[in-house]
């Protein structure tokens, strides 16, 4: 049985990234736009380093396919697990994420994710639409009708959202936020508040993959606070999150 791995993770850079976590953690980076720490990724662009035992250098992703009996039972392809922690300096774009089916097209997985929240002071997020008509959805968005589609939700340390793949949302500035996920980095951005890059760029947008992408999910609220709770969060093919 080989002894417990600790791993070394990748900082990545948002143009919306803040600055806490370096002050709310024990990091070291000099980047003062840091959004997402990658704590634990098989990733191809951001891996995970191992820092001690016999396969100390390596990175998640050769471990799991080259030792995969030192994960137990699991038997999918590619390390299925994304976790990070996401840092909002100001709003992330307003996006959707595709699911298995539809992510096959560009060879990825889909997207499912779920959020806690970890910010002591009262954020927000969007969180869905604020109808279940996709028709009526997808005029709002030819027409930007941005306050009238997107459904927001207050957010504090200790809520948990669940994020399926094709729900409309977007982590608003002020969260601080342990995001669990499907291992794949597949976003189609809908709106991005018109904003430019260091170079004077503005983002990409993936309008019609979006509007492919969107299901209009129940916008019924599936958190609340869970200091004082044991149980099963989230529970899907990909990953089981328990408290």
């Amino acid at each position: 049985m080989e002894k417990v791995l600790f791993l070394k993770g990748e900082f990545v850079e948002k143009i919306w990234g803040g600055k806490r976590l370096k002050k709310d953690f024990p990091y070291q980076f000099e980047s003062e736009n840091i959004g997402e720490y990658w704590a634990i990724s098989a990733m191809k662009d951001f891996p995970s380093k191992i820092l001690n035992g016999k396969y100390k250098g390596e990175n998640l992703g050769f471990l799991y396919k080259n030792h995969k009996e030192i994960f137990g039972n699991e038997k999918k392809e590619k390390f299925p697990l994304l976790i990070k922690l996401i840092d909002a300096g100001d709003d992330l774009s307003i996006q959707v994420h595709p699911d298995d089916d539809m992510a096959k097209k560009e060879n990825s997985y889909g997207k499912s994710e779920c959020w806690y929240i970890l910010n002591e002071d009262e954020a927000s997020i969007i969180y869905g639409l604020k109808t279940d008509d996709k028709n009526k959805a997808l005029k709002m968005i030819d027409n930007k009708k941005w306050e009238e589609l997107l459904n927001v939700e207050k957010s504090i340390k200790g809520d948990f959202f669940k994020v399926p793949a094709g729900m409309v949302h977007a982590i608003k500035k002020g969260s601080l936020i342990l995001e669990i996920q499907q291992a794949s980095d597949l976003t189609y951005r809908l709106y991005d508040y018109d904003r430019v890059d260091k170079n004077g760029n503005k983002r990409d947008l993936h309008l019609e993959k979006s509007k492919e992408a969107i299901k209009c999910l129940d916008t019924e609220k599936t958190h609340e606070n869970l200091e004082e709770k044991m149980e099963i969060l989230y529970d899907n093919e990909y990953f089981t999150v328990k408290k």
